[in-house]
């Protein structure tokens, strides 16, 4: 197949792991650690869109989804080894907006599962563009892979896997700090509930749905329906699973600032569904839901462009 170039450094990020796995398929795979960490206070502060994939059957399509969305310079038997070795991910990413919805995108990606050793010397070699980077912390010394792309990955034990084009280190030491005291976690805000209060951080602990929590949808979630102006959401969690063809269906709350923005968002929502299956509907207190709202898998992740 014709190769191409990829459009971005985050496809690097699935190309990378399904690539590693020519050189461990079928390796003895190795128990999972007891006590396991909260992925998401290995992250750097400041993220817009946190993204949780527990990778069972059902959200394995998903995956792949978002993957093709990016690229289609990538063997799907070598997807699915990565998916079968992974069991769950999480992912943060940081957007910089400019002009005519153009994104730029960092990410710092975690995933859990069963990874021998074999992986990193076997399969990011310096032929494959990738050179050692070691740096000592903490009477520690911390190795991680770069790549010439700008990527980085470490692996600091047989279970886990940390790959960015932000920041790797700083996961790093969050990862060993984390073993020996406890580490700040994230501000999770809470939902509305029937009786009492749904901490984002439960929806994000969904074992079968794939999650989404995005602490500036005001800006974002106008833009995936085209319009540039930024609404008054505090911001939007919700769940997804994979649709026909390239997309997800998506369930979202939106937490308003206040019973204005709700009813200029759910006026500006109307609008840019008609014609759709969208649900638009004011929940409890200044909430808003939009359900079945079908998307392009990478724009949840702030890039509105399909590669062409």
């Amino acid at each position: 197949m014709k190769k191409r170039k990829l459009k971005s450094a985050p496809v690097l990020l699935f190309l990378l792991c399904a690539f590693v796995c020519l050189f461990f398929e079928g390796c003895k795979t190795l128990s999972m650690q007891k006590e396991s960490i909260d992925l998401f206070t290995l992250f750097d502060d400041g993220a817009d869109v946190y993204l949780h994939i527990p990778v069972n059957e059902a959200n394995k399509s998903f995956v792949r989804n978002l993957v093709n969305s990016w690229t289609d310079d990538i063997n799907e038997s070598d997807l699915n080894n990565m998916l079968n070795r992974t069991e769950e991910i999480a992912a943060a990413f940081f957007i910089e907006w400019g002009a005519n919805l153009k994104s730029t995108v960092k990410f710092q990606l975690a995933s859990r599962g069963k990874y021998p050793s074999l992986l990193i010397n076997a399969g990011l070699t310096k032929k494959n563009g990738w050179t050692d980077v070691s740096e000592k912390a903490a009477d520690m010394i911390l190795n991680r892979k770069r790549h010439s792309n700008n990527i980085e990955l470490a692996s600091p034990d047989n279970n886990h896997i940390f790959i960015s084009n932000k920041d790797v280190l700083s996961m790093q030491k969050k990862y060993f700090l984390s073993l020996i005291s406890p580490v700040s976690v994230l501000d999770w805000p809470s939902l509305p509930g029937e009786n009492t209060a749904l901490p984002v951080r439960t929806l994000m602990d969904d074992a079968e749905l794939v999650s989404v929590y995005m602490p500036t949808a005001g800006s974002l979630l106008p833009k995936m329906v085209g319009s540039p102006i930024e609404l008054g959401i505090k911001y939007a969690a919700g769940t997804l699973k994979s649709y026909k063809e390239d997309h997800a269906i998506v369930t979202l709350k939106l937490q308003m600032s206040d019973e204005r923005s709700l009813k200029i968002a759910e006026k500006l929502f109307r609008f840019a569904v008609l014609g759709t299956n969208i649900i638009v509907k004011q929940d409890r207190g200044t909430v808003l839901i939009l359900d079945n709202f079908v998307v392009w898998p990478a724009a949840l992740t702030g890039l509105l462009e399909k590669k062409r």
